[in-house]
């Protein structure tokens, strides 16, 4: 179990006897407001930024109990720091590799906890799925958690002598100093594409956010890139300006790069590719182990499929090698691997029709991931929707590719928070070519849409519900009610 009280927070459900609270400004609520409670529940220290104006009533209680007032300039960087510190800064005790880009975090990061895990590392892992230590499985606030948790977790992972840990770390983690204190021993940069437009004002800001890992990075730490994506290409230009170890991999034959992929069977049977070890270094593990010039491995993965996953794995046997471990043992590992949950999980249904859930969220991840089923099927259903609150950019760029792909699209709900779910319907439905209307429903009601697809589908057919993947909730307004993809395709197939 994970400690529930912690020295240093910004949540009041972790305040205990003696804890310092740092009252971070969140987007809906300030941390000023929780002081007061934060008193009652023990604490001995609250940290605000200068010039907070505090009410009458919360100095009258911090000098009632004699309680510290510490003022910042930063009160998210001081959570990292003093969190830090009250744990013992634990991060310098592990190895950690983080993986960074738009797309193929969370597939990555599973792929590393599998590897190094069934290579006999005791490992950890933070993802916006679920965050492991070991084999004790535990709920994840967030892609990439605040410092206060972060720094709990790597305490808890020196208490259980796990030696690596690896983590997605999202662009908003380097934003809002959630990583301030994590340096890195290898980090895998997957790819950048247009995201996130309700935070950063542009692609270029996003681009620099995502950069900020490379501070992170220890010395001669291996950082690895896809050299197949323009921003990669840009990211690793500014790396090597950085004297940073960099590592590049390609479908793309050139002098330059340092591992080359051939994908050689992409379908329902799974990835079969070729890797290539084109490096001329006697420090190349690959050399050592197989005594070869140019290392030359098939690497068969029969539970993942795409060529998006063959590059999701192309960065992570590019980063294992480079941190010495046996290619061969990796091989043998990857014919057990799972999709990670909510990645292109598979459910055959009564009537013959197949179910895809999956999380692609962007049109490129749609493209992508459609264009393969396409190929599978003769009659493709895409159920989805757009969420609110975030990047509005894409909403009709989904539709259009959705309807330009699939024989049938049902446009639903998608976490509408803020928004009026009509809207984001209506955003969405604006992409769609004239020539594809026919081919469009609407049903808001997502569980309806769900059973709606499983109803029209057929032996043979392929229904893919996007957007969600693994999460179990939907937010409408500011409140969470639980719901699963999985469940309602489960529960529809009662309806043939």
């Amino acid at each position: 179990m994970l400690p529930k009280i912690w020295p240093v927070t910004c949540h009041t459900d972790q305040v205990g006897p003696g804890s310092t609270f740092v009252a971070v400004t969140g987007k809906y609520e300030h941390g000023v407001n929780y002081i007061l409670p934060a008193i009652e529940l023990g604490a001995t220290k609250i940290v605000v930024e200068t010039g907070t104006g505090l009410s009458p009533e919360i100095l009258a209680k911090l000098l009632e109990l004699n309680i510290e007032l510490i003022e910042v300039s930063n009160c998210r960087q001081s959570l990292s720091n003093l969190s830090a510190a009250a744990w013992g800064y634990p991060a310098k005790k592990l190895k950690i590799i983080a993986v960074t880009g738009t797309k193929g975090k969370t597939t990555s990061v599973y792929s590393l906890k599998h590897l190094l895990s069934n290579a006999g590392y005791k490992t950890a892992m933070l993802t916006g799925v679920h965050n492991i230590i070991d084999q004790a499985v535990y709920d994840a606030p967030l892609t990439t958690p605040h410092p206060d948790y972060l720094q709990m977790f790597f305490a808890q992972c020196i208490a259980q002598d796990v030696a690596y840990v690896v983590m997605e770390a999202a662009a908003q983690a380097f934003s809002l100093h959630r990583l301030d204190d994590v340096e890195f021993s290898a980090a895998i940069f997957t790819n950048l594409e247009q995201e996130h437009a309700e935070f950063y004002n542009d692609i270029n800001q996003y681009f620099a956010a995502k950069c900020q890992i490379f501070k992170h990075m220890r010395l001669q730490a291996p950082v690895i890139f896809n050299r197949d994506n323009n921003w990669c290409v840009k990211a690793l230009e500014l790396a090597k300006s950085l004297n940073l170890n960099c590592k590049t991999f390609s479908f793309n034959s050139c002098s330059s790069v340092d591992y080359l992929i051939e994908l050689q069977q992409d379908g329902a049977a799974g990835l079969k590719f070729n890797f290539t070890n084109t490096q001329k270094s006697v420090e190349s593990l690959a050399r050592r182990s197989l005594g070869v010039g140019r290392e030359n491995i098939n690497f068969i993965v029969p539970k993942l499929w795409g060529k998006f996953n063959c590059y999701n794995l192309a960065g992570v046997i590019a980063c294992l090698d480079s941190l010495g471990l046996d290619l061969a043992q990796i091989k043998q590992n990857l014919l057990t691997l799972q999709p990670a949950p909510g990645r292109s999980e598979r459910y055959e249904l009564p009537n013959g029709a197949s179910a895809i859930i999956d999380y692609a969220h962007t049109p490129s991840s749609f493209e992508a991931l459609l264009s393969l089923l396409r190929q599978l099927t003769k009659h493709l259903i895409v159920v989805f929707g757009a969420s609110g609150d975030r990047d509005k950019l894409k909403r009709p760029l989904m539709g259009k590719i959705a309807a330009q792909i699939a024989d049938q699209i049902i446009i639903t709900t998608d976490n509408p928070r803020t928004e009026d779910a009509k809207l984001i319907e209506q955003a969405v439905y604006a992409g769609v070519l004239p020539v594809n209307l026919a081919k469009v429903l609407l049903e808001p009601d997502r569980a309806s849409a769900i059973a709606l697809a499983v109803k029209i589908s057929h032996p043979g057919s392929m229904i893919a519900i996007l957007g969600k993947g693994p999460d179990e909730y939907q937010i409408f307004g500011r409140e969470k009610t639980f719901f699963s993809d999985r469940q309602e395709v489960l529960k529809s197939t009662n309806l043939n």
